[in-house]
């Protein structure tokens, strides 16, 4: 249990500096900071009424703070997944909690998972008892909940069709490997969340069906800006212009 991290959007205090970099703040260093654009601009139409942003805009505030970096980054038509991914490579988080959708990371892999297709409270107890001591029961109870959930899930919604089962064979061997990982002592989370979104998106792509998956296009998309990021954060080179529109 202690080697897994979870995050939840309420442990970090996120602002936006005059530099248009997001900057993500906890407890713990570093301070971590991104570029806001990976583009050379950005253009933002922002409502008269809405006076704390345009003074930002407008020089006259250095920074957004709260409710503020929301309707931005909105306004802005900004995905924050991207950024959320930095967030846990630098801060290495396994999974992330956001309203609705889980973040898990592992390696060089990302996948999102949805409150429609996976249970929250199971990953919300997991985060509450992290790096407390006797957290030993509720670990071993959330390793049983969580297989019960994705067996039952494979079984009423995912695998119901046995005929077809077999003539995917990426499927099976994916089936096989979950359960591989679901028999062992010590459970590795992330590996089987992953796994558990492979089946999902297998099925997806082979009867068109919809599960509420991300679509694979935007992940790709979403990997690509993150790439963006590194890369700018590497060569220190994050200049650009942000025009109101």
């Amino acid at each position: 249990m202690n080697d897994l991290r979870i995050g939840k959007y309420n442990d970090f205090d996120i602002s936006i500096n005059s530099n248009f970099e997001l900057v993500i703040k906890d407890n713990q260093p570093p301070v971590c900071r991104y570029p806001l654009v990976v583009g050379n601009q950005l253009q933002v139409e922002v409502p008269e009424h809405m006076h704390s942003i345009n003074d930002f805009l407008a020089g006259y505030k250095q920074e957004l703070t709260g409710e503020d970096v929301k309707t931005f980054l909105r306004l802005a038509q900004i995905n924050v997944a991207p950024f959320i991914w930095s967030l846990m490579q630098d801060k290495g988080l396994d999974i992330f909690i956001n309203k609705k959708d889980l973040y898990i990371h592992s390696g060089n892999t990302y996948v999102v998972l949805n409150n429609q297709n996976m249970d929250f409270n199971i990953i919300n107890r997991l985060y509450q008892v992290q790096g407390k001591p006797h957290s030993n029961a509720t670990y071993c109870e959330c390793q049983d909940d969580l297989y019960t959930y994705i067996r039952n899930k494979i079984s009423n919604s995912i695998g119901h069709n046995d005929f077809i089962n077999i003539q995917m064979k990426d499927y099976k061997k994916t089936e096989m490997e979950l359960e591989k990982e679901c028999r062992k002592e010590r459970y590795d989370f992330p590996k089987i969340l992953m796994l558990y979104e492979k089946l999902i998106r297998i099925k997806e792509d082979f009867l068109n069906e919809n599960h509420h998956l991300m679509p694979q296009k935007e992940v790709d998309e979403i990997y690509h800006i993150l790439q963006q990021i590194r890369a700018l954060l590497k060569n220190n080179s994050s200049k650009y212009h942000v025009r109101k529109v």
